[in-house]
């Protein structure tokens, strides 16, 4: 063989072996996947909605929410929240995400004052009371799922904060919007569905709601709280469970 010839095979083997160590070493991406975050490179995706360098911030690769007694109002509210941009109207989502709550928590946040948003889908023209759909721990410590249709809510009771307390908790939400009816709402808490909701999803906007998460609160809420977020996902209507669930 030419010595010119076996330069160029020598080259063509050594790329071949470069790329095939790039390939399988690429964390692997299903095509119904948007947004997928698992915070090892911090809040990249997201924007900030808090008040303090302590609100968010990134501890053992987990996102780690505070919100402190002495933490000012953001924008009417007492929050320390992640949120993305809004999605299409009559748009379908796929979302999953894990929520780690402190063992403390067994211990507080049940009053009769008590109420923390955990996650919500929140209107962009707010022109209507509360957010469309949001998870929630409300006066004594249970934690549901609202979904509204701009004048009546359905509450649905999921677990409680006694049973999540020092655990991780694994949630997948199906959401197909339509303020006409034929709307969706699915959950999943910990690979067992608990909310399966029909008709009016969203309100009777140009635009749909985008999500955030993280901790909103009101004002008479026991504090400080803690709370860590963790693989972070969305799907588009070609996703499925399997594929934004944080287990995977």
């Amino acid at each position: 063989m030419k010595p010119k010839a076996q330069y160029y095979i020598t080259i063509g083997i050594a790329l071949l072996f470069i790329v095939s160590i790039i390939l399988f070493n690429k964390e692997y991406i299903p095509k119904g996947i948007l947004y997928n975050n698992n915070f090892d490179d911090g809040f990249a995706g997201f924007l900030n909605e808090s008040c303090c360098n302590h609100s968010l911030k990134i501890v053992n690769n987990m996102a780690e929410v505070n919100s402190l007694c002495i933490d000012p109002l953001i924008a009417n509210g007492m929050r320390s929240e992640i949120k993305l941009a809004p999605v299409p109207a009559f748009s379908e989502r796929w979302y999953g995400f894990s929520i780690y709550f402190p063992q403390n928590w067994s211990n507080n946040y049940k009053g009769s004052n008590d109420w923390i948003l955990l996650a919500q889908w929140h209107s962009v023209n707010n022109n209507y009371a509360g957010p469309p759909i949001a998870l929630s721990s409300l006066m004594g410590g249970i934690i549901g799922l609202s979904v509204k249709n701009g004048v009546i809510e359905t509450r649905y009771n999921i677990t409680t904060i006694n049973d999540v307390a020092g655990k991780r908790t694994d949630w997948v939400f199906h959401i197909k919007l339509n303020y006409s009816g034929g709307g969706l709402v699915e959950t999943w808490l910990n690979g067992n569905k608990v909310v399966t909701h029909n008709g009016v999803v969203g309100y009777n906007e140009n635009v749909g709601p985008y999500f955030k998460t993280g901790i909103y609160r009101g004002l008479q809420t026991q504090c400080p709280i803690t709370l860590y977020i963790d693989n972070f996902k969305v799907g588009n209507e070609s996703s499925n469970y399997n594929e934004v669930n944080p287990r995977n």
